[in-house]
Formats: structure tokens, sequence, C-alpha cells
């Protein structure tokens, strides 16, 4: 049964959302401790940078079969982020990659309902995987597509896609993505490739606190992922 597309609540310019949503899948076990890692260099950027800045980090996987969205953090201010460890992300199995984004998508709509607008934040959405979709229960590729138009067109929600071992702008493609805001990455580079989320998404929700909007962004080449980062995390020089 095809989804309910929520209506959507625009973002705002006070401070910055940062949401991350990162495949638990069993597959990912192999680059744990550098995800680890990269969660936590990540973290240290904005607290370092935006100290306006709060997190909400949702992993996802599907061990038995059962889809499992995990909420880690909820909106947390940047400064109260603790270092990331096994106990917040350990891979397991399944990648529920659809159930993941309509989830934590939903759950930043709420989030934004229940903010006044001059009080609301950005919004930027980082979506990571090293698989193709398997296991969703709940949602689409097709609900997905709708809401992440609805949640960048209504709502002014910017999105970034990162897929290691797939085509990530075909699979991207499928629920939304372009190819301006999509990057493929090698797992052998897993470390350099948090550090362009980190650079992305400060770039990102700085231009937004100044006024920019989502299709300001997705319009002009290298503001979403530069060149050298694009090159970086597939291990190019």
């Amino acid at each position: 049964m095809t989804k309910l597309t929520p209506k959507f609540q625009r973002d705002g310019t006070n401070g910055a959302l940062l949401v991350l949503i990162v495949d638990e899948s069993g597959s990912m076990r192999a680059v744990h401790k550098d995800t680890l890692g990269g969660l936590n260099s990540t973290v240290e950027t904005f607290k370092k940078n935006n100290a306006d800045s709060r997190l909400t980090f949702v992993k996802f996987d599907a061990p038995f079969g059962k889809s499992e969205v995990t909420t880690v953090f909820n909106n947390m201010p940047i400064a109260e982020v603790p270092t990331i460890t096994e106990e917040h992300y350990n891979p397991r199995s399944g990648t529920n990659l659809y159930d993941a984004i309509g989830r934590t998508l939903v759950q930043i709509n709420n989030t934004l309902l229940v903010t006044a607008p001059s009080m609301r934040p950005t919004v930027t959405v980082c979506i990571m995987t090293d698989g193709e979709e398997n296991s969703s229960r709940e949602y689409t590729s097709e609900d997905i597509k709708k809401m992440v138009s609805a949640a960048e067109e209504v709502g002014n929600w910017t999105f970034m896609f990162l897929g290691a071992n797939i085509n990530a702008f075909a699979e991207g493609a499928k629920f939304g993505m372009r190819s301006v805001n999509t990057m493929e990455y090698d797992m052998s580079s897993i470390g350099v490739t948090f550090d362009a989320v980190g650079a992305s998404m400060l770039r990102t929700a700085t231009a937004k606190m100044g006024g920019a909007t989502t299709e300001q962004l997705y319009g002009q080449l290298g503001v979403i992922f530069t060149d050298a980062e694009r090159n970086q995390v597939k291990g190019k020089k």
C-alpha cells in the first residue's frame, strides 16, 4: 500500500539540524571501527565550527528479516553529543534503506511541527549505505521519492546520498536523489568519506543559515560535493 506523503514543514535559519542516516547492516562490520571514527570526526567538525547545530543520528538494519530503524540521538545539541562507540553503532544484517529514510523524515517533520517557524533550524539529511535496499517492509522507493520531493520543494530540506559497492547514482535516482547530491565512495576510504561528509554538511548548513535555498545549492556544482571530494572518497588523488 502506498504511503501518504506528510505535509512537510519548512525549515528555518536558526542554527542547523544535521540528520545522519547510516547503514548498520552486516557488510559494514569490515569498516566498523573506521565508521565510528568517521562519525565522531563529523560531530567534531560541527562542535568546532557550528555550535548552533543539533544532531539526529539514525541507524538501520534488518536482523532476522525484521526492519529495525533506531534513533541513537534525536535533535541533540551538538555540544552534548557523546563519543560514538560500539554501544551506539554495531553492524548486524540486512539493508532496510527505504524504511530508515521514511521513518526518519516523519520524525524530523514532527520536530519542526512543534518548533515555532522563527526558531526552526536548517535541515540537512545525509544518507549512507554500502549496499542495495533489500529488507524494507513499510516504504517503497516510490514512497520515498515522493517524500524527498515534497521535503525539498515545500520544506527546503537538503539531501545528500553516499553509496558504496553499488551504482549510487542509479540507486539514488530510484528514491529521488540527483547526481549533484549523490556520491560514490570506496569502502577502503571510509575515513576520508566522513571527512567529506563533515565538510559538505558544514558548507550546506552555513549557506542555508545565510538564506540559501536547497534549489540554489543544488544548482551550484561543487557546493554539495566538490570534485576533489568525489575523487578522494574513491581513492583517487
